[in-house]
């Protein structure tokens, strides 16, 4: 069993159930914490379907947060999610706006994750 994340009519990661449920609980908290809406419409219990405006909205936010935020431990945290959104809104050619070095870098190494993370 697996998750699919699909952005518009694109399905951009299929990820096993453990790291699909992981996600969409990142997805919940940063929702939460950031007052962010994702644009996640839930069609299944392991089947998520994002508007592509508001998940470009969404990670672009997080890449604005994740450049300007001072305290290590928050960036840390945002690593490892925001580079998985990356590579989702990359598949989908989604346009991202990284507006320094640390978010041209997070982009150039979520391209790399990019190649262990299934699609369907």
């Amino acid at each position: 069993m697996s998750y699919v994340f699909d952005i518009g009519r694109e399905t951009v990661w299929s990820p096993a159930n453990t790291t699909g449920r992981v996600y969409t609980g990142l997805l919940t908290l940063a929702n939460e914490a950031f007052e962010l809406d994702p644009g996640a419409n839930v069609i299944s219990s392991d089947y998520y379907e994002f508007e592509p405006n508001a998940f470009t909205a969404f990670v672009n936010r997080l890449l604005e947060i994740y450049e300007n935020d001072d305290p290590a431990p928050l960036v840390t945290m945002l690593h490892g999610f925001l580079k998985i959104s990356i590579v989702m809104a990359t598949r989908a050619g989604l346009s991202l706006s990284p507006t320094g070095e640390r978010g041209r870098a997070i982009i150039d190494h979520a391209g790399r994750l990019g190649h262990t993370m299934p699609d369907l």
